[in-house]
């Protein structure tokens, strides 16, 4: 097996040692235990350090004193402000070396690299189904409970994820926090930023593995290779005429309104004669 497949992206604070997975840094961590003589009186973390242990009870307070010249976001941890930045700035500086996909974290291509390993050990004990990640489990398990506790204050409309009310709130605030370093242009979400710079930098990542022909998103490879399959799996529920596109669909039902208002219309005529 290559060597990148056995890389160990999971290091340890303390002594910098680091690991393949996650358990085995969890177990490894253990035996620094008896090195923290600091205690928290709040949860009874220890830590080796006293400005660890300041950090840490932010948890607790709340205190959040790092705050975000762009967007106005604040931080509990300077490197949490760190790589919030790079959200704003488009830095990913951590590369697959598989695939070559950026990220601006660690700890976020070493959950990449699954996605190439295979490894999936969160399973769902309703259908079986395994992510990579266990917050990807959480989310999933509000499809069986069909559970969306996260209400808008302005509209009520409920959000099973407390990132998509957070998200849908902007459509009220008009926040558009993600703006583009080379044209100044804004966006409520960070995929429609990450899009956008596609568009100056010509990025096309997602190759049709049948012609060959890159595009910008994932979405768009989709809708490509329903073209190139010929398969048409979007069917009008009216008249069952099925057609390849979401949009050939939504100009094919306006075929239908047109048809009742006109039905509608006649129908009021014949009665006023």
């Amino acid at each position: 097996m290559p060597e990148f497949l056995i890389s160990k992206p999971f290091k340890c604070s303390e002594c910098g040692r680091s690991f393949a997975q996650l358990t085995e840094l969890e177990l490894h961590e253990m035996s620094h235990a008896a090195e923290r003589p600091y205690r928290c009186e709040l949860c009874g973390k220890t830590f080796a350090q006293t400005s660890a242990l300041v950090k840490h009870q932010r948890v607790h307070t709340g205190e959040k004193p790092y705050k975000c010249p762009m967007c106005g976001k604040t931080f509990a941890l300077s490197s949490g402000l760190v790589l919030h930045k790079r959200i704003h700035t488009g830095e990913r500086p951590h590369t697959c070396p598989l695939c070559g996909k950026k990220f601006i974290s660690s700890s976020h291509l070493a959950l990449h690299l699954r996605s190439h390993t295979g490894e999936r050990k969160y399973k769902c004990s309703v259908c079986g189904k395994l992510f990579l990640q266990s917050s990807h489990l959480v989310r999933h398990k509000a499809i069986h409970t069909g559970e969306k506790p996260f209400k808008c204050e302005d509209c009520g409309k409920n959000f099973g994820r407390a990132s998509h009310l957070k998200t849908h709130r902007r459509v009220h605030t008009g926040e558009r926090p993600f703006k583009c370093t080379q044209c100044e242009k804004a966006f409520t979400q960070k995929a429609g930023l990450i899009l956008h710079i596609r568009l100056h930098t010509g990025e096309r990542p997602y190759k049709c593995d049948k012609c060959g022909k890159n595009f910008r998103s994932s979405a768009h490879l989709m809708s490509h290779q329903l073209l190139e399959s010929g398969e048409r799996n979007f069917k009008c529920t009216t008249c069952s005429k099925a057609f390849k596109q979401a949009s050939s669909l939504k100009q094919h039902l306006k075929t239908h309104e047109a048809r009742q208002k006109h039905i509608v219309a006649v129908g009021m005529k014949t009665y006023a004669l």
